[in-house]
């Protein structure tokens, strides 16, 4: 039952762009990413994560149980204060009789946004050992007049001139940038004297539109815009024409600039499976010749001599090929363990036929005349066919 659940559980974590299983653990990806393990008990299943927060503070613990009692949902929690550091624990229970995708998708979803919160809470919590690097930032903000939301680094000796690079024009918003862990303020001008509009939650999704020194102008996909900080946007993967933050280093070419394509997700023993059946659609499955007591002649040795009918009745007709079916069960299995969103059912539907034809095709030598020790005559491809149809129905997945 549990491995039965924790199958159906990578299979919606493979549909959704955004998040990765491994094992028991699932990620959502993000800045920072969200780690939550899968706990499966006899009549529920349990999502743990746990935030930690670095050094002890009261006042963060108190803001943070005050978050987790006013949720309104089956989350719940415990916050800890000793000398390693404060820390949340967060528990979410399904119940498996009510275990589904959207309840699943619901409820990481709701730790995601209570971990999002929690860093934004250590954020704005005075005296957390976490905002020594922020405060810097917000006083430039108040007092100096330079536009750009923070001092340039100090590795440039000179402040960059308040350049504007434009993006390349769309026909339709498209996201990409997403709004770092924690949230971050918006302006209505490029202007750091002027107080803030809007505060944008973490992980929602921008399209930037223009570029002038350390701001960006940015577009939401209900058509708001304002100004923020470039330097803390997180580009997405795959957004055509996503610029990279400011200050990372240049790219040694355009496409470089621009982020990579995302990894694809396949699953390598099904795939080995599948290029192993249709291997062994071509490799001989058994001895020909005389039978091993001289009753009999065994006429085929390859499963592209073979007809596919001899698998229920030795006396079939010629075609099909035995070989034809074996390669379309590998070509089948292929494509599924190449296929991110393919169901494992499918997989497993699969394998099932092409075990049950290899031990059909064992059956038949073990009933007719002359080739009841049948073990003796089997060849390699015999061997290659059912290993591959086995490895067909494995669920594990990679990325490259």
């Amino acid at each position: 039952m549990s491995d039965e659940t924790l199958g159906r559980i990578a299979e919606w974590c493979s549909a959704a762009s955004d998040l990765e299983m491994d094992g028991s653990t699932v990620t959502v990806a993000g800045d920072p990413p969200v780690h939550i393990t899968v706990a499966v008990g006899d009549d529920a299943l349990i999502l743990n994560y746990t935030h930690p927060v670095g050094e002890a503070h009261e006042a963060f613990a108190a803001k943070a149980r005050a978050l987790l009692g006013g949720r309104g949902s089956m989350l719940e929690g415990d916050v800890a204060t000793d000398e390693n550091g404060t820390r949340v624990e967060i528990r979410y229970p399904i119940y498996l009789d009510g275990l589904n995708r959207q309840t699943f998708l619901l409820a990481i979803r709701d730790i995601t946004a209570t971990a999002d919160a929690l860093t934004g809470i250590a954020a704005d919590t005075p005296a957390a050992a976490t905002r020594s690097e922020a405060a810097p930032i917000v006083a430039t903000l108040v007092t100096e007049p330079a536009l750009a939301p923070a001092a340039e680094p100090e590795a440039e000796s000179e402040p960059a001139a308040a350049t504007t690079v434009a993006a390349h024009p769309a026909t339709a918003w498209v996201a990409t940038h997403t709004v770092p862990g924690g949230g971050m303020s918006a302006w209505a001008e490029p202007d750091p004297a002027l107080a803030p509009v809007a505060k944008l939650s973490a992980r929602v999704e921008l399209q930037v539109n223009e570029q002038r020194g350390a701001w960006a102008r940015v577009t939401g996909s209900n058509g708001w815009t304002g100004w923020v900080d470039a330097r803390k946007l997180r580009p997405l993967e795959a957004a055509p024409g996503a610029m990279a933050p400011m200050g990372s280093a240049p790219g040694p070419t355009g496409a470089a600039a621009t982020g990579g394509t995302a990894g694809m997700t396949i699953r390598p023993l099904a795939l080995l499976g599948g290029l192993a059946m249709i291997i062994a659609a071509f490799l001989p499955w058994n001895a020909t010749g005389t039978a091993l007591d001289g009753s009999y002649v065994i006429p085929f040795g390859k499963p592209m001599d073979w007809p596919f009918a001899f698998v229920w009745n030795s006396l079939s007709p010629d075609q099909p090929r035995l070989g034809i079916v074996v390669l379309i069960l590998g070509v089948v299995a292929l494509a599924l363990a190449l296929l991110p969103r393919a169901s494992g059912l499918a997989a497993m539907a699969v394998s099932a036929v092409a075990v049950l034809v290899g031990i059909l095709f064992l059956v038949q030598f073990s009933r007719a005349p002359g080739w009841s020790d049948a073990f003796k005559i089997l060849e390699v491809g015999f061997w290659v066919y059912l290993a591959g149809g086995v490895l067909a129905a494995v669920p594990y997945k990679m990325k490259l």
